[in-house]
């Protein structure tokens, strides 16, 4: 997805954003990669997963979204591109199988 989006040949703000975002979540992930000894459980670790998570749910939404702000056509080629259908059907199915666990 970093290579789509940096491959744009006109960066908005929301897009640049976006390109930062990604690139610090890479960064965070090589990092904690190279430290195995930390667990899952680190704050290191717990921000790389919120970050990724809330990342993804928001691609989710907009490739979900009926939206034609420039922005949202513009993620929705990049997602197009970067074939990452399949990552949002799995985000639909935890996110499914997360609220019935959690159901009171």
């Amino acid at each position: 997805m970093l290579k789509e989006l940096n491959a744009l040949p006109e960066k908005t703000e929301y897009i640049q954003a976006q390109i930062e975002r990604v690139t610090n979540i890479l960064k965070s992930i090589d990092k904690s990669s190279s430290n195995e000894s930390n667990s899952w459980l680190s704050e290191e670790r717990l921000a790389l997963l919120d970050g990724t998570t809330q990342l993804f749910l928001e691609l989710n939404a907009i490739a979900k979204s009926e939206e034609a702000t420039s922005d949202t056509v513009i993620i929705k080629k990049v997602l197009d591109k970067a074939d990452l259908q399949v990552l949002f059907k799995h985000v639909d199915d935890l996110e499914m199988k997360s609220a019935k666990l959690f159901r009171i």
